[in-house]
């Protein structure tokens, strides 16, 4: 996996860590589009996790992002979240759903407060 300099995005993301995106989708896969937009230039991976959708939405979406990474998992709802979390290889794992107000900025924000946990969890251990 490439690591990308985020300090270059003026964002409290360290240069060392990367972000794995997964987005879920199950009979929604037409909001794939619009999720894929929302990603942020930052993350090194993007997996989604289909639910078996049949509408060429994936087709579509490999067409816009080619290093997407799709996983199929028929099972509903947390169990196509695992599925992602069990595959993606970032220091950092976000969850973006069709229903999250989702961008840039949220990503970055949440991958912040993750960080700092994380830096007091290392100093406390």
């Amino acid at each position: 996996m490439t690591r990308i300099d985020h300090s270059a995005l003026g964002s409290d993301i360290g240069s060392r860590e990367s972000v794995s995106v997964v987005i879920s989708v199950g009979d929604r896969a037409s909001d794939l589009a619009r999720m894929l937009e929302k990603v942020p230039p930052f993350a090194d991976e993007v997996i989604v996790v289909d639910g078996g959708s049949l509408n060429g939405e994936l087709a579509a979406a490999r067409a816009l992002r080619p290093d997407l990474r799709v996983v199929l998992e028929p099972a509903p709802g947390r169990a196509r979240e695992r599925a992602g979390f069990a595959v993606a290889h970032g220091d950092y794992v976000v969850l973006m759903g069709p229903d999250a107000d989702s961008d840039e900025a949220g990503v970055a924000e949440f991958v912040a407060a993750l960080r700092v946990g994380s830096m007091r969890w290392r100093e406390a251990g």
